[in-house]
């Protein structure tokens, strides 16, 4: 069997080979690691974030409402002449609910007996973690 001679090709001739071993160098693997990193971090993070509100929204917690502080508060006072219905109305618009508590206690209700209000806000009405706004009872 006769021997047969091997050409091999300078790195001129061969430019994908040389393409190969700079894409696969220590200093081009390692910020691309790096990155991928991060981005599959990141990735995961709002994964997990988004189907926690859209899990939130399929169970129908997209319709709770929890007051917001946006503006003075309405102030009762002794002899102020404001009638109930009114504080109802204003209680309803700010998402506070009659009756009894439900199953999420964001949000704050009222109820009314022997011509009482009783007013309860909700758990979101925290200051530094001190409850802001204790419950009142008007008549």
């Amino acid at each position: 069997m006769a021997r047969q001679d091997f050409r091999y090709l300078t790195w001129r001739q061969a430019p994908f080979k040389r393409a190969y071993y700079h894409a696969t160098s220590r200093v081009i693997l390692a910020p691309l690691l790096i990155i991928g990193l991060v981005l599959i971090g990141a990735a995961i993070y709002y994964y997990n974030r988004y189907s926690a509100i859209i899990d939130a929204g399929l169970r129908g917690d997209i319709f709770v409402r929890s007051a917001g502080i946006y503006a003075a508060p309405l102030t009762l006072r002794d002899g102020s002449g404001i009638r109930m219905n009114d504080v109802i109305g204003h209680l309803k618009k700010l998402g506070y609910i009659q009756g009894a508590p439900v199953a999420n206690d964001k949000r704050g209700y009222y109820s009314t007996r022997n011509n009482t209000l009783e007013i309860y806000p909700g758990s979101d009405t925290r200051i530094d973690g001190e409850k802001a706004f204790s419950n009142r009872s008007c008549r």
